[in-house]
């Protein structure tokens, strides 16, 4: 059977996020009949700042909206990490794989608008504020998805699960799969850097293991001009300490903040009530396969993992591209979903296991982990190759720590543990 003969799929995609749109786009463009339910009004697009890894970037690339991207969001070359007393742990350039690679530092509502936006000027079906509580299979190999009023809308031949790591949708099919809700989140703020304090870089600001503060630029987001600066905060606490944030009152928060960040005092003069900040909570959904009957689970309902690599958005968009090339390069759906679980896995087992090691270093109560912490980033800082390693696990491109990175941008094309390239 050629490209051109290989039958096209009804797809019901449940999630219009980064995952479920880029897999829209993806799928629509390649004459698959798409339709797209989002329970969300806002797409996703009310949260803290997102980092596009070039990972991510090289999926944007390929749906034409990397410049709409990019247009509304801020360069970060670097990384870097202080202790309260300003001692360097790891200052890392994009740089160390590329001359000219970056991040993007973004709203999310830049990202999502640019995906609705390109999902409408697609054609693509999209039904608003629609929940799908649940999935009914069909022995024929077809499936209905089930919204909030009972209705069964359908049939497809393919589901794609894409409505994040709160799903309830992972229920009745047989994969290995842990679900958790870490004791620890972050506390998020948008606001205004007119002295682009923090441009090009990601700030990160450690007290012991405990506290963390975290501010990085997102350019003009959505609704601005190119002359205003905003700039993500976030603040690391457990979910059983918010009770006793809200009893010290904002203004002593405050205090503490600045005295680890004192750059970020501008930022923080902006937070006058604790209604300004908004607690995410973090999962960890592992899974494998991703796939089940007819039905694939893409993103966070797939795979969440605790925030401190700033993957989530790039893998999504990753997870959506590699779907679509599977579904092209095989012969039939089973192989196809088959080829997926499989080209994903050994990146997706790569960051799981690396954010339940490292995390506990960063966010936790045992602050001994801080010692260790900061005794093994400064042996590693004399290590010659260790910033190119270090960047290509931030950048999103490692499959492993003794394994092959996939490739960047411009290099030759290898396979991902499965028989589908890379994006490139």
């Amino acid at each position: 059977m050629t490209t051109l003969e290989r039958p096209r799929l009804d797809v019901g995609i449940i999630g219009c996020g980064v995952a479920g749109g880029a897999a829209a786009l993806l799928l629509a463009k390649a004459g698959h009949r798409v339709t797209v339910y989002e329970r969300d009004p806002a797409h996703g697009a009310d949260g803290p700042g997102v980092i596009l890894q070039p990972l991510g970037q090289q999926v944007l690339a390929r749906l034409n909206l990397l410049e709409t991207v990019r247009h509304r969001s801020a360069i970060l070359k670097q990384v870097r990490c202080e202790t309260a007393s300003r001692k360097l742990l790891f200052q890392l350039s994009y740089e160390a794989l590329s001359p000219d690679f970056a991040a993007l530092g973004t709203h999310p509502a830049v990202l999502s608008e640019a995906l609705v936006s390109a999902i409408s000027s697609a054609g693509i079906r999209c039904e608003q504020n629609r929940d799908i509580e649940r999935l009914d299979h069909l022995d024929d190999g077809t499936a209905y998805v089930v919204d909030e009023t009972g209705r069964r809308r359908g049939p497809y031949q393919l589901v794609i699960v894409a409505d994040g790591a709160r799903s309830s949708l992972r229920e009745g099919l047989e994969l290995a799969r842990e679900i958790t809700r870490s004791a620890w989140g972050n506390l998020w703020f948008i606001g205004f850097d007119p002295e682009q304090r923090f441009r090009d870089q990601v700030l990160q600001r450690v007290d012991g293991a405990r506290r963390r503060v975290g501010v990085h630029p997102i350019g003009p987001g959505p609704r601005h001009g190119p002359g205003i600066s905003l700039a993500s905060l976030t603040w690391s606490i457990r979910e059983d300490e918010l009770e006793d944030w809200l009893e010290g009152g904002v203004a002593r928060w405050r205090q503490e903040v600045v005295r680890l960040a004192p750059s970020a005092a501008a930022l923080l003069d902006q937070i006058v009530s604790p209604e300004q900040l908004t607690f995410a909570p973090a999962y960890r959904v592992q899974m494998y396969p991703w796939h089940g009957f007819n039905t694939v689970y893409l993103g966070d309902a797939g795979h969440a993992m605790p925030p401190l690599l700033g993957q989530g958005p790039s893998f999504a968009l990753y997870d959506a591209a590699i779907l679509a090339d599977c579904l092209e390069a095989q012969p039939d759906l089973p192989t196809a979903l088959e080829a997926y679980s499989q080209a994903r896995r050994n990146h997706l087992r790569c960051y799981q296991r690396a954010t339940r090691v490292l995390t506990p270093f960063f966010q936790s109560s045992l602050e001994p982990l801080a010692w260790v912490r900061d005794l093994t980033l400064a042996a590693l800082r004399r290590v010659p190759s260790s910033e190119r390693q270090l960047m290509s696990l931030i950048a999103g491109y490692k499959q492993g720590a003794f394994t092959a990175s996939l490739p960047l941008p411009g290099e030759p094309s290898k396979a991902i543990d499965g028989p589908v390239q890379p994006v490139g």
